[in-house]
C-alpha cells in the first residue's frame, strides 16, 4: 500500500514538472513569434522607407551617411534574426549624426506600435511579473502592475521617436515618477519597497543570472530546486554588479583576452556551482559557458588576430 501510493505521489510530481516545463517552452514559443513579427514589421517598413526616399535630413551629405547606415543596420537585423530564435531586445533604429531618430514614423507606426507593445508586455510578464509573484502579488494585481510598467515602456519610446531632445529627460524622469506613483499605490508602501529592493541593479542582475540558469535547466533532466535557487541567488548578490571593483575585473579579463587570444575560465564560480549542482545540472552550466565564451571570442579574438597579422603588439 505505501508502496503504491509513493508511486503515485511520484507520478503526481512527474506530471505536474512536465507541466510546467511545457508552460515555461509556451511562454518563450510566444515571445518568439511576437518578436519575429516585430522585427518583420520594422525591416518592412524600413525598406519602404528607404525605398521612396522619405528620410528628411538637414543637409545631402547627411543624407548620404544615413543611407549607408540604414543599409547596415537592416542587413544586421536580417543576419542577427536568420535561422535562429529572435533576440529579447532589438538594436534601436539608426541615428543621424546630431542623434535624431532617422524614422520617426516607425513607432508611430500603430501595426508597429502594437507589436511592440505586446512584446514588451511579454518580456515585462515573464521577469517584472515573477519577481511581484515572488513577493505573493496576487495575479490580479500582477496583471494591473505589469500594465502599467507596459504603458511606461511605450511611451518612453514615443517620446523617443518625437525627438523631444532637451526636454525629453524631463518628460522621462516626469513618467518614471507618475508610473512609481500608481505602482506604490497598487501595491502598498511595504509592498512596492520590497519590489524596488528585489529590481535595482545588483539584486537585479543577481535575479537574471539565476534566471537564466533556471530556464536553461527547467527543459533538462533535472530543473533547479528552490534550497538550489536560494544559494545560486545569494552567490550572485555577492558579486557586487555595478561597483568599481567589478568593472575592473571585468577590463582586466578583456585586456587579458586581447593579448592572448584566450577567454579566462572563473575557476571560482565553476566551484560554487559545482558545490551546489549535480552532474546533470552542471552539463547545463558547461554549456552556458561556452556559449559565453563563444560570444566574447567572436567580438574580441578578429581584432586580436588582425592586430597580430599587422605586427601590431
Amino acid at each position: 500500500m505505501l508502496l503504491a501510493l509513493a508511486w503515485t505521489r511520484l507520478r503526481a510530481e512527474a506530471r505536474a514538472l512536465a507541466s510546467e516545463r511545457e508552460n515555461f517552452a509556451r511562454s518563450d514559443r510566444a515571445l518568439e513569434q511576437e518578436q519575429a513579427a516585430l522585427v518583420r514589421r520594422e525591416v518592412d517598413m524600413q525598406l519602404d522607407v528607404a525605398e521612396r526616399k522619405r528620410v528628411v535630413l538637414a543637409t545631402q551629405s547627411a543624407a548620404d551617411r544615413a543611407r549607408a547606415n540604414v543599409g547596415g543596420y537592416i542587413a544586421r537585423l536580417k543576419a542577427e534574426h536568420a535561422g535562429r530564435a529572435p533576440l529579447v531586445r532589438l538594436p534601436p533604429p539608426p541615428m543621424t549624426m546630431g542623434g535624431g531618430r532617422i524614422f520617426p514614423e516607425l513607432m508611430s507606426d500603430p501595426e508597429y506600435n502594437a507589436l511592440y507593445a505586446r512584446r514588451t508586455r511579454l518580456w515585462l510578464e515573464s521577469y517584472r511579473g515573477g519577481v511581484l509573484r515572488g513577493l505573493g502579488v496576487s495575479e490580479e494585481v500582477v496583471a494591473k502592475a505589469v500594465d502599467l510598467l507596459a504603458e511606461e515602456q511605450t511611451s518612453l519610446v514615443d517620446l523617443q521617436s518625437l525627438n523631444a531632445g532637451k526636454d525629453y529627460t524631463k518628460l522621462r524622469t516626469q513618467l518614471q515618477n507618475e508610473t512609481a506613483a500608481q505602482l506604490q499605490a497598487l501595491l502598498g508602501e511595504e509592498t512596492y519597497k520590497r519590489y524596488v529592493g528585489e529590481t535595482e541593479p545588483v539584486r537585479g542582475d543577481a535575479r537574471y543570472a539565476t534566471t537564466s540558469l533556471e530556464r536553461r535547466l527547467s527543459y533538462s533532466v533535472e530543473p533547479l530546486t528552490d534550497e538550489q535557487k536560494a544559494q545560486l541567488r545569494a552567490y550572485e548578490a555577492a558579486q557586487d554588479y555595478g561597483s568599481k571593483e567589478f568593472f575592473q575585473k571585468q577590463a582586466q579579463i578583456i585586456r587579458e583576452a586581447r593579448k592572448t587570444g584566450t577567454i579566462p575560465v572563473d575557476e571560482a564560480r565553476l566551484a560554487f556551482y559545482r558545490s551546489v549542482l549535480t552532474p546533470q545540472q552542471m552539463e547545463a552550466v558547461d554549456e552556458l559557458h561556452r556559449e559565453a565564451e563563444a560570444g566574447l571570442k567572436r567580438s574580441l579574438l578578429p581584432k586580436y588576430v588582425e592586430k597580430k597579422s599587422a605586427g601590431g603588439r
